[in-house]
C-alpha cells in the first residue's frame, strides 16, 4: 500500500511520465510510483531514452541490430 502523502500528491495529477535511461529502469526504479498511479486511475506514460545497445558489450552487428530492432519498436 502506497503512503498516504504520495497518493494525496499524485491525486493532483493525470498523468505521470516517467523518463528512463536504460530499457527496463522504469520497472526497477519506478515500479511502486507507477503502480500507485494506476490504482489511482492516472494515464501513465513511460519514455525509456536509449536502446541498451550497449548492454551486451561488443556483438557482431547482426545480433547487435537483432537485439536493438525490437527496443527500438
Amino acid at each position: 500500500m502506497a503512503l498516504p502523502a504520495l497518493q494525496a500528491l499524485l491525486a493532483e495529477f493525470r498523468v505521470l511520465i516517467v523518463l528512463a535511461p536504460h530499457p527496463d529502469d522504469e520497472v526497477l526504479g519506478c515500479f511502486g510510483l507507477i503502480r500507485t498511479a494506476q490504482r489511482l486511475s492516472l494515464r501513465v506514460e513511460v519514455h525509456i531514452v536509449t536502446d541498451g545497445e550497449r548492454c551486451f558489450g561488443v556483438l557482431p552487428a547482426d545480433e547487435e541490430c537483432a537485439l536493438r530492432a525490437p527496443r527500438q519498436h
